[in-house]
């Protein structure tokens, strides 16, 4: 997966300010976090949330914070990829320190179960690929882009993301 190889490239961009300025430099990363919301409170919907918020979120918090990916990513990518890119140390190289973590905020996602067949698609290995059903985005009035940035998205714990990290400065921009 990308993502792997995102993270894989942000430490090693951060090992290489260390080494250039010193232990001492101040480092960030900006993540485009998500916030979701499950579209009702049935079982389906709310493990539909939780998947969202593990392939768009805990994806990079995990291993950029704690060094390493919440098992459960792999389980809910087994059928795409069975990681054998990620290489022993990968979470170590990933894992630096960071002064400020900077979240850009885009919208609330309302999430549901899929209903229905996936569509059938491939990867340019031939392997089938598997698109969940998204919901159109609720527009926002007021909003120049028209995308559903919700205040509620911004109180601490509506992601992971609310200062859980020793030592690094959450903002906003």
């Amino acid at each position: 997966m990308a993502v792997h190889h995102l993270n894989l490239a942000h430490g090693l961009a951060l090992g290489a300010v260390r080494d250039e300025l010193g232990e001492d430099a101040r480092t960030s990363v900006t993540l485009n976090l998500s916030v979701n919301v499950a579209e009702s409170d049935s079982a389906e919907d709310q493990a539909a949330k939780h998947r969202a918020d593990l392939l768009a979120n805990e994806v990079f918090l995990g291993p950029m914070l704690e060094g390493r990916y919440d098992p459960e990513i792999f389980e809910v990518t087994r059928e795409v990829t069975d990681w054998a890119f990620a290489k022993d140390g990968d979470a170590d190289i990933i894992k630096q320190p960071l002064s400020v973590l900077g979240l850009n905020y885009y919208s609330t996602n309302h999430v549901r179960h899929a209903t229905g067949t996936p569509k059938p698609a491939q990867h340019g290995n031939g392997q089938p690929v598997r698109h969940p059903e998204m919901p159109a985005q609720e527009q926002v009035r007021g909003s120049a882009t028209h995308w559903s940035a919700h205040r509620h998205g911004l109180e601490p714990g509506a992601c992971r993301a609310d200062g859980d990290s020793a030592g690094t400065e959450p903002t906003v921009p």
